[in-house]
């Protein structure tokens, strides 16, 4: 198992919440997923699962501001790490982001023999107080993205059981407890600001190769259609079936 705690304190800088509406994501980019997976198939193990567990990225105009991080994929810290970080970023308009005394815990757990693999990768997030510039101001006490995936003989399954988002306020409007994806849209005076993606799920499937994926994203806030990125809490998992070199 790897498991990685970080505590961070970013220092610095609403609009309206319009419409909540249930939304299943798809027309996010799949992400890095299963690059340990296509490994352990290469050396020809029958079921193989792995995973992935992030608790925060950033982009701003298609570019990485902040890498994935704390980040399974990376070695174990020895301690909890608090980052003091100014961001303001340099844009076409002023924005800044905001996000104080949150404490962030990342684990990936896969296992496998020669009749099963499963794997679980979860990304929990406590204690969040989160503004991106003056478009979304939001708190929770929990956002918990899971996302976990179990490979044998009957097939490949994946899914999201356990993921959660309580006690959640979005531009002062209390929504409190989710555990199924939501959207909510953000506008001013009719115009389109920023999206709020709450338990974002993003499937993947390979029938010819037996293979699924998903990943599920806690907190995905998008502002002024991608000029921000952000992405608090991320879990992805996948399965494979290998029956082509494997007796």
């Amino acid at each position: 198992m790897r498991i990685r705690t970080f505590l961070l304190f970013f220092a610095v800088g609403c609009a309206n919440v319009d419409d909540v509406n249930g939304v299943n994501s798809d027309d996010v980019t799949v992400s890095e997923s299963t690059a340990a997976l296509q490994n352990s198939s290469a050396s020809c193990r029958r079921y193989s699962a792995d995973g992935r567990a992030y608790s925060l990225k950033l982009s701003a105009l298609g570019l990485t501001v902040l890498p994935p991080l704390p980040d399974t994929n990376v070695a174990n810290p020895t301690a909890l790490v608090k980052l003091a970080v100014n961001l303001p970023l340099d844009l076409p308009l002023p924005i800044s982001l905001s996000l104080h005394d949150t404490l962030f815990s990342d684990s990936n757990d896969a296992s496998y023999d020669s009749f099963c693999a499963s794997d679980t990768a979860i990304s929990t997030t406590n204690q969040l107080t989160l503004a991106v510039g003056s478009y979304v101001a939001l708190s929770a006490t929990t956002l918990r993205a899971q996302a976990n995936s179990s490979v044998s003989s009957d097939g490949v399954t994946v899914n999201s059981e356990g993921s959660l988002i309580q006690n959640l306020i979005v531009n002062g409007h209390t929504v409190l407890d989710i555990d199924s994806p939501l959207t909510i849209p953000i506008t001013l005076l009719g115009i389109p600001l920023a999206e709020v993606r709450l338990l974002e799920s993003i499937p993947g499937y390979n029938n010819c190769d037996a293979t699924a994926t998903l990943q599920v994203n806690a907190l995905h806030v998008i502002v002024l259609g991608g000029l921000i990125d952000l992405i608090v809490g991320h879990a992805e998992t996948g399965g494979i079936r290998n029956n082509n070199c494997c007796s």
